[in-house]
């Protein structure tokens, strides 16, 4: 058998180049998208959004395969125990801390977008989605570049400015979750959407808001209709993408029935609203509110898996829980997540009862 050679600097540019002319922006994946540790970047059909996604899978570290993809490969946080020798190598890569560092200059100017774009409606200006758009295209870029370092950031909280940063961390949630499920030829659009989801939050005074007490039927009544006001203020701003309108407009109906504005079911739901949903249930529930203190990641998990599975929805879910598990090691070695959602501290009965209870409060 021949030996194989490696390629000569020469043939290495002639490739990458030849990538460049198959792949623009607006042009779809041909095949699947690997680095060379098999960690997938875009499934096969996926649209290319941006130019720094194009200069990404142009990158020697960059393989296509029309090869199915294993579960391991396709869903990174399937199995994490099998992940451990990719993890130590993560872990210790002086290359991983630097990643590290830009994505959180990334995240961090996302978080000043979001600001901004709250702050111009606060002072009585429309939507600026074309602001929130640039916040997505570089978080899109970033997630593309490593998706291990954006995406474990999102576990980083900020209490002096929640509503952007979980805002940020939701786009965050639900675009990887969505690059791992069969909704990834929409990313831009559920960034967006997942971007700008609580927008209509934006005419609910900050009494109701940070109120620590219960809220009274008329406080209810304000903070329901949060999603038809963001909906319009979309629309005000000449928004008419479905898929942004519907992450914002649906992401507290519930796959049961009982959620808001519309009280819809199974189906019936908008997978973007669902995939939104679980982003900014699971954010909300990890992060310190007014009325209550975050949970851990497992007990939210255990929460989510157990007390909510029937207002999300379960393959989405079940996808969720694996890819935070796994994230949640990336960025805690010692941390023990595992994908089934079996957390190594119980969540105590009554506070798991008042906290599925109050749930439509807490995001």
């Amino acid at each position: 058998m021949t030996p194989s050679r490696k390629r000569t600097a020469s043939e290495t540019g002639s490739a990458n180049r030849n990538k460049r002319d198959v792949l623009r922006v607006g042009s779809r994946v041909p095949q699947h998208a690997y680095r060379d540790d098999g960690a997938l970047l875009l499934r096969s059909g996926a649209t290319i959004e941006t130019a720094s996604a194009v200069r990404r899978l142009a990158c020697r570290d960059v393989r296509f395969g029309r090869g199915r993809l294993n579960s391991s490969t396709s869903h990174p946080g399937s199995d994490a125990a099998s992940h451990g020798p990719e993890l130590d190598r993560i872990l210790d890569s002086r290359a991983f801390q630097e990643q590290l560092e830009r994505a959180a200059a990334v995240k961090q100017e996302a978080v000043e977008d979001v600001a901004r774009v709250f702050e111009r409606i606060d002072s009585g200006g429309i939507v600026d989605v074309g602001q929130a758009q640039r916040a997505v295209t570089g978080l899109l870029g970033e997630m593309l570049d490593d998706p291990y370092a954006l995406v474990s950031l999102a576990q980083i909280k900020d209490v002096d400015h929640y509503t952007f940063t979980h805002s940020v961390n939701v786009c965050i949630l639900a675009t990887y979750l969505a690059l791992n499920s069969d909704h990834c030829n929409s990313l831009e659009e559920i960034g967006v959407g997942a971007l700008l989801h609580d927008v209509g939050k934006t005419a609910v005074p900050p009494s109701v808001l940070n109120k620590s007490g219960p809220l009274d039927n008329e406080e209810w009544r304000i903070i329901k209709e949060h999603p038809v006001c963001g909906a319009r203020r979309l629309a005000d701003a000449g928004e008419q993408r479905d898929i942004v309108i519907a992450c914002t407009l649906g992401h507290h109906e519930k796959i049961a029935g009982g959620g808001y504005p519309f009280g819809r079911t199974g189906n019936a739901i908008s997978p973007f609203a669902m995939i939104t949903s679980i982003a900014d249930v699971y954010d909300a529930l990890t992060t310190d509110r007014p009325y209550r203190p975050a949970l851990a990641p497992d007990a939210a998990l255990q929460l989510m898996s157990q007390r909510m599975a029937e207002d999300l929805d379960p393959g989405l879910l079940e996808r969720f829980i694996a890819i935070v598990a796994f994230l949640a090691k990336v960025r805690n070695p010692g941390a023990h997540l595992t994908g089934n959602a079996s957390p190594t501290e119980t969540l105590p009965e009554t506070r798991a009862t008042a906290v599925r209870k109050n749930i439509d409060r807490y995001v």
